[in-house]
């Protein structure tokens, strides 16, 4: 037995080992197991000795910390952290060791590239010494919770309404601002719809769909609503309202950001209300003075109608002479009349200008018959200097010049004593299609010194208020006229030298017209005989001598003349026989029945008959008027007999017939124009088409049609020659 004892105890030593052996190599599986499962979390695993040496990382830290694992064992736990927070970790380290239990802290870790890591460290103590922990990358969290308490802080101070509601709408938080306003705190108002909260009485119902209908699409919308407070106090708020969506498109929320814009609106409110009395008040001044003008055109219509009813009737050289003086006396006044109305569209930007051809000398001739009469009367002498541009054909609008230059020389005259008063016209540059012309108005008058230049043409100043005491006059003439210039594309400039006189300038470019036009149709109108013959014509006229000046113009032209004195007669009239009239010429302003009514009531059930509005009431409100009243025509008072002749010619519903014996030349010049391209064929057509040889033929209409478009070739195409074609 004694010689099997140690036998046995070897037995016994091997099988320890060998166990031994088996148990070792079954731990080192074990941890090796435990290591891989380590290294494969995402959060680092750190163990450390009793004196906070490193004794194991896993390979989370290569992507947390940036440095390498081996580097970092060995090495004291603290100098993974920034110097600033490694008192965090001991006071971590310390208070897990006290209470034996777990516990984190959030600080910085100080990696190899200096960038901002902050991580989230737990520890454990273990039983054998040291400790166990882990570390959490928070970098990105902690950012965004920063970035939301930011956020958070601009929505609670700013003076906007913040709300935000979940997918369904219902609110799940609102700002500061919106609460202290509204009165409604977030638990009073949470999960409820802000609409069914803030919506009242007022609130635009229109409004509210459409809000609806753009959440229902998950679309952004701005809007103006009307909302209450708590208190049921009333505010205004513009609304922008956006759709949020998570990283799978599916909507999350809803961000409502209101601006409160009731103080805004209420100014809205005001300004439309100011608005609205500027142009009652606007409106009323342009009733005033169309009125005015009315009651000044209609007794002059008579003067200048029984100027031409005495122009025919076999005058004397000296009495001719008076009547055109009386003539042009009566468009003079009437451009004053126009003055005042000019003004007023002036102030609301209505001018315009109205371009047609114009002989130079014509309007030169007009000038010269006022300013000689004005220069007479107080011993001035006048000059009238057109550089030998009388014939010159040019194209503008010879009316505004003449208005200009008559404002300009009859300052000049009222300003001057002793001397002359001398108009001058001056050629610039010249070429086959313009014309570039100075007109010079100088005199030898009071003049003016710097300082009254400067302000002179402001509206309804004069160079001192002394002036109007001596010289009176309203002011206007220099600033209309200013302004007119510029209308046309110039400047009134002026040189003047106190006590020795005025030289007032503007420079304008024309285009130049071609061949001057034909004689205008009261010159042939005698050897071609009446040119209205066959028509019967209804006058409607309240205003006694104005119906005699119509009618008696009329009959000398071959009409038949029926007259009504309002628009009552006129229909009774009408009604009673619509195959007797060719033609109405229809006054406005008349008792018991107005022309418009008028006109409504007869082609209510005789649309065929043409209604010419003859009226002074003349600004572009009322020519749209007689045109949506259906009157097909409007004639201002003082009325152009030639240009009323016309327009009885072009609608007139009886073809008229012509004259037997003609001039066939107007074709030829005209045929010239058209192959031009020049401009003066329009006027020139509208003379041969209301001349009584022209009337009703085929050619007009075509001719017409392609002049109304600008197209010169095909009004030439339509055009028949005289030496080849057949004609009446």
């Amino acid at each position: 037995m004694q010689e099997n004892e140690p036998k046995s105890l070897a037995l016994v030593n091997d099988l320890h080992v060998a166990a031994t052996a088996k148990l070792v190599e079954a731990l080192v599986q074990s941890e090796n197991r435990m290591r891989l499962r380590l290294d494969l979390l995402t959060e680092v695993v750190f163990e450390i000795d009793a004196d906070r040496q490193i004794t194991f990382l896993n390979k989370a830290w290569l992507a947390v910390g940036g440095g390498k694992i081996e580097a970092a064992r060995g090495k004291s736990l603290l100098s993974l952290f920034i110097l600033d927070d490694q008192p965090l970790i001991m006071a971590l380290l310390d208070s897990v060791t006290a209470e034996n239990s777990s516990a984190s802290v959030t600080c910085r870790i100080a990696t190899p590239d200096r960038r901002e890591c902050w991580v989230e460290v737990g520890a454990v103590p273990m039983a054998r010494g040291g400790w166990v922990g882990t570390m959490r990358d928070v970098t990105q969290s902690k950012h965004s919770m920063e970035q939301l308490q930011l956020l958070s802080l601009v929505a609670n101070y700013t003076d906007n309404f913040v709300i935000i509601t979940d997918e369904r709408g219902l609110v799940r938080w609102v700002n500061r601002s919106f609460s202290e306003f509204t009165g409604y705190p977030l638990e009073d108002i949470f999960g409820k719809s802000p609409g069914s909260v803030l919506q009242g009485p007022g609130t635009d119902p229109k409004e509210v769909i459409r809000l609806r209908e753009h959440i229902r699409a998950r679309k952004s919308v701005t809007s103006e609503i009307l909302n209450y407070t708590r208190a049921g106090k009333p505010y205004w708020s513009t609304i922008h309202l956006t759709p949020i969506f998570d990283d799978d498109s599916k909507l999350d929320s809803y961000i409502a950001v209101q601006s409160n814009t009731t103080a805004m609106h209420t100014l809205y409110l005001q300004l439309a209300e100011e608005k609205s009395k500027a142009e009652a008040a606007n409106k009323a001044k342009s009733q005033f003075l169309s009125n005015v003008s009315h009651e000044i055109r209609t007794p002059l219509n008579a003067v200048i109608g029984f100027l031409n009813l005495l122009d025919r009737t076999g005058l004397n050289g000296t009495q001719t002479g008076y009547v055109d003086k009386m003539g042009s006396a009566s468009r003079h006044l009437l451009r004053l009349i126009n003055d005042i109305l000019d003004f007023s569209k002036i102030e609301a930007g209505m001018m315009e200008v109205d371009i047609h051809p114009f002989r130079l000398g014509d309007m030169m001739r007009d000038v010269s018959d006022f300013v000689l009469a004005d220069c007479e009367r107080k011993g001035l002498a006048a000059v009238i200097d057109t550089a030998g541009l009388d014939d010159w054909h040019l194209v503008g609008d010879a009316q505004r010049l003449l208005q200009i230059i008559l404002n300009l020389a009859g300052n000049a005259v009222k300003f001057t004593a002793s001397g002359q008063v001398r108009i001058s016209v001056t050629p610039v540059s010249v070429s086959d299609h313009h014309a570039e012309i100075t007109f010079s108005v100088a005199d030898t008058g009071i003049g003016l010194d710097e300082d009254q230049i400067d302000y002179i043409f402001k509206e309804f100043s004069q160079a001192e208020a002394s002036t109007t005491r001596r010289f009176g006059g309203t002011g206007l003439g220099l600033s209309i006229s200013q302004r007119l210039t510029r209308l046309m594309g110039g400047h009134i400039t002026v040189q003047s030298t106190p006590g020795l006189g005025s030289d007032f300038r503007f420079t304008l470019t024309f285009d130049r017209a071609g061949a001057p036009l034909l004689p205008a149709p009261t010159e042939a109108s005698g050897t071609l005989g009446p040119r209205l013959s066959g028509l019967c014509i209804l006058a409607v006229e309240d205003n006694e001598i104005n119906q005699m000046v119509a009618k008696e113009l009329l009959v000398s032209e071959g009409a038949e003349i029926v007259l009504a004195e309002n628009g009552k007669v006129a229909c009774e009239r009408v009604h009673a026989t619509p195959e007797a009239f060719d033609l109405i010429l229809m006054d406005l302003q008349m008792p018991v029945m107005d022309g418009f009514d008028a006109t409504r009531c007869i082609h209510s059930r005789h649309p065929e008959i043409p209604i010419i509005a003859m009226t002074a009431n003349i600004s572009p409100d009322d020519v749209a008027q007689t045109a949506a009243a259906g009157m097909c025509a409007h004639i201002g008072k003082p009325f152009d007999v030639d240009a009323l002749v016309a327009a009885i010619r072009r609608h007139a519903r009886k073809a008229l017939r012509p004259a037997e014996h003609a001039p066939r030349d107007g074709l030829l010049q005209l045929r010239g124009l058209l192959a031009a391209s020049d401009m003066d064929a329009l006027d020139l057509f509208d003379t041969l088409q209301s001349h009584p040889h022209y009337a009703g033929e085929p050619w007009l209409a075509p001719v017409a049609t392609a002049l109304d478009e600008m197209d010169f070739d095909a009004a030439l195409a339509a055009l028949p020659d005289p030496n080849t074609d057949a004609l009446p």
